[in-house]
């Protein structure tokens, strides 16, 4: 399933993408949020829903963060091993180490796919860094690693617009990742495994090697790297 939230013009709404469109599980579920639709639980139940006629095409309505109201955003840095030795290339104190960059995000800095990043005035080096965003479904403390994967709701792609001028400006990158409107999801398509909003980590497979991470702008790759590369595996900074 590939599920996400919307607005088509009264408001936010959850939405269950089918090959006809987007049905909506607001009005068919009575689903008033996608954060709540997961922590009760009742995620499976909505694949009830796939096959129903379709609400509204995709072109037809505005795209929101799948997650518009998070508690936390948690991003992990510096966690490809191409993208730490472009950072240590550019001089920056950058090495590998067994503790990941933990650095957090706000709400209000998110915009949903197909939606125009925002440049301040103040910024003068913006960039875009493509990321996995890990949908956390299931609390926990202290989790094992081999349990953490069953605590991930599901996936989704994400452009982390980042002003360089301000996240150099001292140790702290926090400035540079927080601009309002600078940080923006994106959908693809494919089998499951890869899917951005499949609500089930338990279905999708372990990658393999042949996997990517990657985006494109205009006909360029943003970022491209095998994820049997990332420094950190996922389950086990999630397990921490």
């Amino acid at each position: 399933m590939k599920l996400m939230t919307f607005d088509a013009g009264n408001g936010a709404r959850v939405g269950l993408v089918n090959e006809a469109g987007i049905v909506d599980l607001t009005k068919h579920a009575g689903v008033t949020s996608l954060r709540g639709l997961i922590a009760d639980g009742k995620v499976d139940a909505m694949a009830a829903h796939a096959g129903a006629a379709a609400d509204h095409a995709l072109d037809d309505v505005t795209f929101l963060p799948v997650i518009p109201d998070p508690d936390h955003i948690w991003c992990v840095g510096v966690n490809y091993m191409d993208h730490l030795q472009e950072a240590i290339d550019a001089g920056l104190p950058r090495s590998k180490s067994e503790h990941p960059m933990i650095f957090g995000r706000y709400a209000d800095t998110m915009v949903g796919h197909k939606q125009n990043l925002m440049k301040s005035p103040l910024v003068h080096k913006l960039d875009y860094e493509c990321e996995l965003a890990v949908i956390i479904g299931k609390p926990g403390r202290h989790i094992a690693k081999e349990d953490a994967l069953s605590h991930v709701a599901g996936y989704s792609c994400f452009n982390e617009g980042s002003a360089r001028d301000w996240q150099y400006h001292t140790a702290q990158v926090v400035p540079g990742k927080n601009f309002a409107k600078t940080g923006g999801f994106r959908s693809v398509d494919g089998h499951r495994r890869r899917n951005p909003r499949s609500p089930g980590a338990r279905h999708l497979d372990r990658p393999q090697r042949r996997d990517h991470a990657k985006r494109q702008h205009e006909g360029h790759d943003l970022r491209c790297c095998d994820l049997h590369l990332l420094c950190l595996e996922h389950a086990r900074t999630a397990a921490g």
